[in-house]
């Protein structure tokens, strides 16, 4: 287990690439404030195997224009979890692919977050979950595709669809 108390950054600069994998009861990340996943550059993390992936605050897949960030969840067990907002392009590109049992939860969940932005989910199999307590935002001023399919859950108390769009 890697527990830090501030924020964790995969791919800080513009010419870095960030790759990280957590796998297994042990493969634990605690984040103490924001997970970043490409703040200037490119930040990759797969999650799988019964890991758990916790941050305090916020997961920001893709964070600066010019960024990208991708998230990889897979098999029954594994959760990746922000206890606030999930911003999947929040100023960059981002991917997430949920598989195979893999879960996620957070407060809130914005996919395509401010132009330019672009954001990309997919949400795939029996058990697969992804569950916020509040909004869900779809394209909220930038470009935003979800998907999901093959008996995936998408759990929200409120949906959004184009909020800011043009």
């Amino acid at each position: 287990s890697v527990i830090g108390a501030n924020n964790a950054i995969f791919g800080d600069d513009a010419k870095v690439d960030g790759v990280g994998s957590f796998t297994g009861l042990n493969g634990n990340l605690n984040v103490g404030k924001d997970l970043i996943l490409g703040n200037g550059g490119s930040g990759s993390l797969s999650v799988g195997q019964l890991a758990r992936i916790t941050a305090t605050e916020n997961i920001i897949l893709g964070n600066n224009d010019g960024s990208t960030g991708r998230l990889f969840v897979n098999d029954l067990g594994t959760v990746v979890e922000a206890l606030d907002n999930f911003f999947v392009g929040l100023n960059g590109t981002a991917l997430v692919q949920v598989l195979s049992g893999g879960r996620i939860y957070a407060e809130m969940t914005t996919i395509g977050d401010l132009a330019p932005s672009d954001g990309t989910v997919t949400v795939s199999g029996n058990g697969t979950q992804w569950i916020q307590t509040n909004t869900m935002t779809v394209g909220d001023a930038g470009r935003a595709f979800l998907q999901v399919v093959n008996q995936a859950r998408m759990e929200t108390t409120n949906t959004s669809i184009g909020f800011a769009a043009t």
